[in-house]
């Protein structure tokens, strides 16, 4: 049985939900060349964004999307965008606007790293309270949780932040007055060693039995742009304007890799992600630069002018997967850009009595829930239901004017060829 409430539209509003839709289709199989298994959203300042170059981004617990920039931190649920700025009326404000990073413990409190400390953001109360060292605030530029310790990478020091007991301590890695400054990377290379850059005083190394820092003996560079271990335990390090070089866990240097020897189109890297055996560059000019392991071939995702559905922005400077392996590129100049992967498979009409198809050409809308892809068809015969999983359709008759999908105990709604939103819950089915 189905329970049903119709509600009267305007066919300027049909008109415009089917368009919506016809948009939405032409935008996946338009994209182009390299880009073609791939589309964007973009949240900009149009949409809100306080600020157009995304320092930092950060999915939390409750899936909301955090966004750092140079002026205020945004949240975005999926659904609205808010902004959070400095306001000196107000103790428990942003302490600053320049946003550094963003994380979150296991307990699920929110860390915010800006150009005036880092501030523990209250949820319930909406307050940032300031974490402090000998009480006062301290800044970071960087961060890598390890067990119950928050490692923050500061001016000349490590902040170690236990979250048992809240408690603060300090490592300088002071040798011989050698000092490294503004510690912009962490990361674990080996069970007993931690690796970190600095821009401009190149790499150094954490030894976590010793207690001991000293310089990476392999790597002579002092101007260092961003590093990364990947899932082999292989250093990558970005050289500000020379490309990059791969070093392997004993530190012998693999292979260097630039504009002149190779598929990489731009040698100012900003950033890397790694991802399905690929290693993801955000370069300055390059757009995102794709190295297959593999093959060791590039690909790239690219701003191209005439083309609407490519990349937003070539300048990126921050890459971000999430838990639910989605990709967030946070740009120089364009705001924050969302990338999803498109997998397309075609469904023809198939000739009457057939369940493993659709009953004709023309969809006008489609659903989607967690189990079943749903599909609207302009047909004045049938329901249709497919299951995601065993790729077939099913079909009952309907009344005339009524065109919908839908599964079995599933909430859902109706555009219908006659305006009319039909609302119900499916109790039963029958052929």
């Amino acid at each position: 049985m189905l329970y049903q409430k119709n509600i009267t539209m305007s066919k300027a509003h049909v008109l415009k939900r089917y368009s919506f839709l016809i948009w939405i289709l032409f935008f996946v199989l338009s994209t182009k060349a390299e880009q073609q298994d791939y589309y964007f959203r973009q949240i900009s300042l149009e949409q809100g964004l306080s600020q157009s170059r995304v320092q930092c981004i950060y999915r939390d617990h409750l899936g909301v999307i955090w966004i750092g920039t140079k002026w205020g931190l945004n949240s975005y649920d999926q659904s609205e965008l808010k902004s959070y700025f400095h306001d000196r009326e107000q103790p428990n404000s942003l302490p600053d606007n320049f946003i550094r990073f963003i994380t979150e413990d296991r307990l699920g409190d929110l860390y915010v790293s800006t150009n005036k400390g880092i501030a523990i953001y209250n949820k319930a109360e909406n307050q940032f309270q300031p974490l402090k060292y000998n009480g006062k605030p301290f800044n970071a530029w960087s961060y890598l949780q390890i067990g119950d310790n928050f490692l923050f990478g500061g001016e000349e020091t490590l902040y170690q932040y236990n979250l048992m007991d809240k408690s603060i301590t300090t490592i300088f890695p002071d040798i011989d007055g050698d000092k490294l400054k503004c510690i912009n990377r962490i990361f674990q290379w080996s069970p007993d060693v931690l690796i970190t850059s600095s821009k401009k005083d190149g790499l150094w190394m954490y030894d976590l039995t010793k207690k001991k820092m000293y310089r990476c003996p392999f790597v002579k560079e002092r101007e260092i742009n961003t590093i990364f271990v990947d899932s082999q335990n292989r250093l990558w390090v970005s050289f500000y304007g020379k490309g990059i070089a791969c070093y392997s866990k004993e530190g012998k240097r693999l292979f260097s890799l630039s504009t002149k020897n190779s598929g990489l189109n731009n040698d100012i890297i900003f950033d890397f992600l790694e991802k399905d055996n690929q290693l993801w560059i955000a370069t300055d000019g390059g757009g995102i630069n794709i190295l297959d392991f593999q093959t060791m071939k590039f690909s790239h995702l690219k701003h191209i002018s005439d083309d609407e559905q490519s990349l937003p922005n070539n300048s990126i400077y921050r890459l971000y997967k999430d838990q639910m392996d989605n990709i967030w590129i946070g740009s120089i100049h364009g705001g924050l850009f969302a990338i999803k992967k498109v997998f397309i498979k075609t469904y023809k009409d198939v000739p009457l009595n057939n369940p493993n198809g659709i009953s004709e050409r023309t969809v006008v809308s489609i659903f989607e829930d967690k189990d079943t892809l749903l599909g609207l068809e302009q047909t004045e015969e049938a329901l249709i239901f497919s299951t995601r999983k065993q790729d077939v359709f099913r079909c009952w008759s309907i009344c005339p004017e009524v065109t919908t999908t839908h599964s079995p105990l599933t909430l859902f709604y109706v555009c219908t060829t006659t305006a009319t939103i039909i609302c119900g819950q499916v109790a039963s089915v029958t052929d």
